[in-house]
């Protein structure tokens, strides 16, 4: 009993050293994981004949806010790195540049007619499903999972 308890009081006098190294420790290094990074100012070099830095003025000025546009749509923005997939296609007898699944604009007749028939084939397999379901969950009678 006494030596388990003197034990115990060195563990905890240990833990307790241990601790304080540790939060020693971190109180002595620093962090800068929210602060600002410091501002590093490189000297511009002025000659006679050359420019090494531009001043943020300049290089502001030389921004152009306005986007850049698409120049086939002007209604859309121009992609960096756009290609052209029709123009490098087009001699290709199995590119297809119209009636393209995916970019057809259908009116709503047409639209609401293969809604109608996606309806359709839809009700049929839910029945299908629903069938093949019953079948497979029945466990009484002469049926394969009952045995």
């Amino acid at each position: 009993g006494r030596r388990i308890q003197s034990i115990n009081r060195n563990n905890t006098k240990m833990m307790r050293k241990n601790l304080a190294i540790l939060l020693t420790a971190l109180s002595a290094t620093s962090t800068t994981a929210f602060v600002t990074p410091a501002q590093q100012r490189v000297a511009a070099i002025n000659t006679p004949s050359t420019r090494l830095f531009e001043t943020a003025a300049e290089k502001a000025a030389d921004i152009d806010d306005e986007p850049q546009m698409n120049p086939d749509n002007p209604n859309l923005p121009a992609l960096k790195g756009d290609y052209d997939w029709d123009a490098e296609y087009a001699a290709d007898d199995d590119w297809i540049t119209e009636n393209v699944p995916g970019k057809i604009v259908v009116n709503e007749v047409d639209l609401a007619a293969q809604v109608t028939e996606l309806s359709k084939l839809e009700e049929k397999y839910r029945k299908v499903r629903q069938a093949e379901e019953y079948e497979e969950a029945r466990i009484i009678g002469w049926v394969p999972m009952a045995e």
